[in-house]
């Protein structure tokens, strides 16, 4: 850590301030404003204005509410609720009117499952999908709020097997799991075994995405279709079989980013267009966003966020505070 990295304020006896590195992305996620993007860090997390480079960046850590810093996953609903999955299974949901923020991930922090990190948040209404390293996790938000089902073997799958990612579209629920994908009508009893149904043609599935009405899936052997049918999964040929990190679709085209970095584009699922990024934002991409009137969010290894307006990029965008999150030496 180099501590003169981080300004100092004043505190009054016996309060603390929490200074921590942001500069590791994890996970992006847009405000329901469209303007604004959250993005979770190892360190906490952040907001951006992804119209306006100049306004000052907002960001939240545990001495702001917080459960943990060390976040993996966020997401947004219509009504400006962000939600926070953490590493070892912290659950927030800040309003962004208010402020306010409710720590929710007591009984999953508390549980015997091995690996409780929070992979990722899918929002369908009021219904809201953690992806886990143990299972799926539903939430239904309101006032109150409350758990529904938690699934900790789903189909023929592993009891435990982690879900990386999880999305709904027409009526299912889709899992990216260490086996493969797994799915469900959302009416369903998700906690029955005997209501899903799972596809092994590939694995594991490191992402998922929905373009132009088909579910497509990331592996490390390249890309996948997933049929009409829901029955099988068929190659999507590249130029080179790429590995594939995430996803991400505009009405237009489909997004895959390798495990390198390297962002595929497509407009016809034919013709690609390569873009190696880390020589304009500094490190390695981790995660992609896209946004209204800005082509792409970009999330990095070790330098913020990045975006374009327009032809100018704004990169190495992050709050203030040290290097790293590893204390060495406070002499």
């Amino acid at each position: 850590v180099i501590i003169s990295s981080a300004h100092a304020q004043p505190l009054k006896p016996g309060e603390w301030q929490t200074y921590t590195s942001m500069r590791a992305v994890q996970a992006l996620a847009l405000s329901s404003d469209s303007i604004h993007t959250w993005a979770v860090t190892t360190g906490g997390a952040f907001r951006a204005n992804v119209r306006d480079a100049s306004e000052p960046i907002f960001a939240l850590r545990t001495t702001n509410g917080l459960t943990e810093n060390n976040l993996t996953a966020v997401a947004s609903d219509k009504n400006g609720n962000i939600f926070f999955g953490g590493n070892t299974g912290g659950f927030d949901i800040l309003n962004e009117a208010t402020g306010k923020i409710q720590q929710l991930g007591s009984d999953i922090r508390s549980s015997l499952y091995p690996i409780k990190t929070i992979n990722s948040i899918a929002v369908s209404g009021d219904t809201i999908y953690l992806a886990t390293g143990y299972g799926l996790i539903v939430f239904i938000s309101g006032n109150p709020g409350y758990f529904g089902a938690s699934v900790n073997h789903i189909g023929t799958f592993p009891t435990q097997d982690s879900v990386r990612q999880v999305i709904i579209f027409d009526g299912y629920v889709y899992a990216a799991m260490q086996e493969g994908i797994a799915y469900a009508r959302t009416s369903s009893d998700l906690g029955n075994g005997n209501n899903w149904t799972t596809l092994t043609d590939t694995l594991p599935i490191t992402a998922l995405v929905v373009f132009n009405d088909v579910i497509y899936a990331g592996t490390p052997n390249g890309l996948f279709a997933l049929s009409p049918d829901r029955q099988s999964l068929t190659a999507v040929p590249f130029q080179n079989n790429i590995s594939v990190a995430h996803l991400a679709a505009s009405s237009d085209s489909l997004f895959a980013l390798d495990i390198s970095g390297t962002l595929y584009s497509t407009h016809d699922l034919q013709h690609f267009a390569v873009q190696s990024l880390i020589s304009n934002v500094g490190s390695p991409v981790t995660a992609i966003l896209l946004v209204p009137h800005t082509s792409l969010v970009l999330g990095t290894s070790a330098s913020g966020i990045a975006f374009y307006t327009g032809d100018q990029l704004h990169a190495n965008l992050f709050p203030e505070g040290p290097v790293s999150n590893d204390v060495i030496d406070l002499n």
